[in-house]
Parts: structure tokens; sequence; C-alpha cells
């Protein structure tokens, strides 16, 4: 019977590593996308197998993300990701590392890299603006204001009224954005500090109008109001 011979056992020498995800990677704000790194070499003999480990980093060396894979032959694609609300937009190094262990040679690694590039979308900043009408009437005052994003009218969206009260903001009630992204409240005279608020969304940040008063009226230095039934100083202008 013939004896079959010994399958020689081999050393992690060398390691090519590509990037193969279309690049940039174009990543929008709050999302994340998956980048395929494919790394081959003449691993896949080792007495006790062998690992390969992809390491990503952004310019400044920093971690961004990790993937590892076991017992491969010769070629793996490991996938790691960056994210917009995390990464910034730049030059990042894609690092495989494969190791393996053998009874010749014990213990042998070796380490390829590969460069890309990341486009990261940030988000978009929102304006709130704000202008006092007079009228008459039980609310004598309007303040309306405008919600831009990336100057233009960002309509349909949710904004809030807040008030300070004993040094801390208060939710008073919202609405949303109409035509040329127009909201407003009426206001009796009274002694707070308000601002408008809009939260943000998926690819917006959150903004605030600039604190304000409403002007000065007849009973504007009146404080009956102060910590009653704040919600009925204020109703959404039409």
């Amino acid at each position: 019977m013939a004896l079959l011979a010994p399958i020689r056992a081999e050393a992690v020498t060398t390691v090519q590593v590509s990037v193969i995800s279309a690049t940039p990677i174009k990543v929008k704000y709050q999302q994340c996308k998956d980048v395929k790194v494919q790394a081959t070499g003449d691993w896949g003999g080792e007495d006790f197998g062998n690992m390969a480990d992809l390491t990503i980093t952004d310019e400044s060396g920093n971690w961004v993300s990790f993937d590892a894979t076991f017992d491969t032959v010769g070629s793996t694609v490991l996938v790691g990701r960056v994210c917009a609300d995390e990464d910034e937009s730049g030059t990042y190094t894609a690092t495989v590392e494969v190791s393996g262990y053998d009874l010749e040679t014990g213990s042998t690694e070796a380490t390829g890299s590969d460069t890309f590039k990341v486009k990261a979308t940030p988000p978009a900043t929102s304006k709130i603006t704000r202008t006092f009408k007079r009228q008459g009437g039980r609310y004598p005052w309007v303040v309306f204001g405008t919600l831009h994003r990336l100057g233009k009218a960002y309509v349909g969206k949710r904004v809030r009224i807040e008030a300070k009260i004993y040094g801390e903001w208060t939710h008073i009630e919202s609405m949303r954005t109409r035509k040329q992204g127009r909201f407003g409240w009426e206001f009796k005279p009274n002694p707070f500090v308000f601002r408008y608020v809009f939260d943000g969304d998926n690819k917006t940040i959150e903004s605030y109008s600039t604190p304000f008063r409403v002007p000065p009226g007849s009973r504007s230095g009146r404080n009956t109001d102060r910590g009653l039934h704040l919600a009925s100083l204020v109703t959404p202008s039409a």
C-alpha cells in the first residue's frame, strides 16, 4: 500500500491588499457604507490554520473598523465600514495582517495595505430667522419664523417654541412649517424669553433661533401670567 506524502507546511510571507469597492466611498449623513477589501498571498498550508485581520484607519491613524476571517487559503475578502456621522472625508488605509503557525517555522505573519478615498456628506445646517409684526386683538404681536436648509425653504418640518422658565428651556407646543418654510406664533405681552427650535432630521442638524422677548406693550411689565397657563400666552399664527 502506497503511503501518502505529508503536506509540507508553508510560512506566511506575502500579503497583497486591494480595496475592491468602488471609490471614493460616498457616505451620506448618519449612514454607513461597507468597504470590501481583498487580500491574497501564500498562506493556507499552516499546520494550525491561519487568521486574516482587517483594520481600517483614517488619515490620523485612528481606528475606524475591523473584520477577521479564519482558515482561508490564499485569498479572502474582508468587509469594513465607514459612517458619515463619525468619520470624515479623506484618505483611509485598509491593512490586512495574515498570521499562522506551522511546525517547521513556528509563528509567521505578513502584512499588506491599500489606501482609498472617502467622501462623507456632512449634515446640512438649518437656519431659523424671525420677524415681528404688530397687530390688534388679544394677541397683539406675531413673531414669524422661517426654516431653511441649504438656503432653501424647508417645508413640512416640525418646529417648536420654548420659553425659559427658572433658567431652563421648557417646551410649550409645536407646529409644522408651511409654504416658504414659514411658521410663527401670536403673543400676548408677557415677561418671558422665547426661542424657536428645529430638532433636526436624518439629514439636517438641529437649529435654534436667537432668543427673543415680545416687544414692549401696555401690559409688558406685568407678571400676572408667570408660571400660570403659559401656553395661553402664545397661539399659532394664521
